[in-house]
């Protein structure tokens, strides 16, 4: 399984909410596998652990050795599935539940994908599509899908390094964190 998270506000703040999260997810892997009820343990003993003003957004991502693959995002960026079935290799994963950390008892819902050898998984950072140019025009979605589609098919580091340097070109100021991470089924 892959873990994907982002902590809200910067420096300090951020500082304080990811060993936190870290450790409630430790603890949440002792009991339960399943994303979802994963993502429901989690956000119920961060709710605990954190004023409601500090919180987290994730994905997790386990994968089965029949194929499947089971999402369940909490408040985080729309997973991109990139296929190779069909005329458009790029589908949001949008279905997803609140961030972790806001309160108790909240539901996580998750979504099984067919997966075949060669699809991808494109995990992102806020930081990644907000970032502004000189012009304060969003690096933005259209433009992550774009290269997402157009390139998706090489290798995992050449796709990655595409979007970096085109990133790092295009941004001005940085106002939070830029992650991501391409993940292909073996």
């Amino acid at each position: 399984g892959v873990f994907f998270a982002d902590a809200s506000g910067p420096g300090p703040s951020a500082a304080l909410v990811t060993p936190i999260t870290i450790l409630s997810l430790e603890e949440a892997l002792k009991s339960r596998v399943r994303p979802s009820e994963v993502m429901a343990r989690l956000s119920d003993l961060m709710a605990v652990r954190l004023d409601t003003s500090f919180f987290a957004t994730a994905a997790f991502v386990l994968f089965d050795s029949k194929g499947r693959s089971y999402i369940t995002n909490a408040g985080h960026n729309d997973p991109v599935f990139l296929s190779t079935r069909g005329d458009d290799p790029l589908t949001e994963i949008k279905q997803h539940g609140p961030p972790l950390g806001f309160m108790e008892d909240m539901e996580y819902k998750m979504n099984m994908i067919n997966t075949r050898s060669g699809d991808k998984i494109f995990i992102y950072s806020d930081g990644l599509v907000e970032t502004t140019n000189a012009d304060k025009e969003q690096y933005g979605l259209e433009r992550l899908h774009g290269h997402l589609r157009n390139h998706w098919q090489e290798d995992n580091k050449s796709v990655v390094d595409l979007i970096d340097r085109e990133f790092t070109a295009f941004a001005v100021n940085y106002i939070d964190d830029v992650s991501f991470i391409m993940l292909e089924i073996p």
